[in-house]
């Protein structure tokens, strides 16, 4: 029933949508532009002072007409609530189908091809400000994959200018993403935090999810062997090599190395000892495993080595950390 008046909502004709199908298209004769390397016009949409402090817009993409080549000031999450449209992003031409969703960073040129009556498309727009307010303060550290997508998404450098999400088959995002819609066009008097938390709720499975979730093919070759490499490690930090792990992602050693470097700023040994200190942390905290037991499940058989890089990372025993937890 609900599905049924947001779609509702979201189908009925807006003023501009009326006036487009009168074949009247939009005037962007007052809108800043400049012009890129082929000599077309780059319009600059600037919403950022009009988005409220440490909140989002949700707004719904004009039908009936073309949307031309623009950058804009904030990030925008695109989510093909209905139908399909093409997207042109750089120099890339992308083909949007029902329940997939793009993220595009800001000053990425893109454009939005002619959509029809059911293509209906939704932009998700976020300032850098609110992302980088401490809104992703709870995310656990634990997830290498989860901090490199939140880290693209909040950084001004980063080279993941924009991303395509094939989350059509994920139904918590499908339904996060619906009642984030109608808290949004039917608010209620906590909207604004509950919308904030069902954003949160989308990014963090996006990201927990990301090598089912991510389209690597909109991701470059170095990013694509990183999200595996991470996801690798993850799963088998008891034991993975520096070797192993390149030859997982048929990527030399030497290069992996570097990229891990420049995107954590650590080198693999060291990120196999955070994911192994991690893991113990989890299982003395939620077990009553002997701390013998805790540092072989670790990935350790030397139990002094164990308690050398633990007492190093928490300036405390094991045996102190999970008497601390308890009182």
């Amino acid at each position: 029933m609900e599905s049924e008046i947001l779609k509702n909502t979201l189908i009925k004709h807006s003023e501009s949508e009326t006036r487009h199908l009168h074949n009247e298209g939009h005037d962007y004769s007052g809108v800043d532009f400049f012009l890129d390397s082929n000599n077309e016009k780059v319009y600059r949409f600037e919403l950022n002072r009009y988005i409220p402090e440490h909140s989002l817009l949700v707004v719904k993409n004009e039908r009936f007409a073309p949307v031309p080549q623009h950058v804009h000031d904030y990030v925008e999450l695109n989510y093909m609530f209905s139908g399909s449209c093409i997207q042109k992003i750089g120099q890339h031409q992308i083909s949007l189908k029902k329940g997939q969703m793009t993220f595009i960073d800001t000053k990425t040129p893109h454009a939005i091809g002619n959509t029809d009556e059911d293509d209906i498309l939704i932009n998700i727009i976020v300032s850098k400000q609110f992302l980088n307010s401490g809104f992703f303060s709870r995310v656990s550290e634990n997830n290498l994959i989860t901090n490199f997508f939140l880290n693209a998404i909040s950084s001004d450098d980063h080279n993941l200018n924009y991303l395509v999400f094939n989350t059509q088959n994920n139904y918590r995002i499908q339904l996060f993403l619906q009642e984030l819609l109608l808290e949004y066009y039917r608010p209620s008097a906590n909207a604004q935090e509950i919308i904030k938390n069902l954003f949160f709720l989308i990014i963090l499975d996006i990201s927990n999810n990301l090598e089912n979730n991510l389209d690597l093919n909109s991701v470059s070759r170095s990013n694509s062997v990183l999200i595996k490499a991470m996801r690798f490690m993850e799963n088998n930090f008891q034991s993975c090599t520096l070797e192993q792990t390149a030859a997982h992602v048929n990527v030399n050693p030497c290069y992996l190395t570097t990229l891990l470097k420049k995107n954590f700023g650590k080198s693999f040994k060291d990120i196999v000892i955070k994911l192994r200190l991690d893991h113990g942390v989890r299982l003395l905290v939620n077990t009553t495993d002997p701390i013998e037991q805790v540092a072989q499940n670790c990935g350790y058989n030397n139990l002094n080595f164990f308690y050398r890089k633990f007492k190093e990372r928490y300036n405390c025993t094991p045996k102190q950390y999970r008497d601390r937890f308890s009182m």
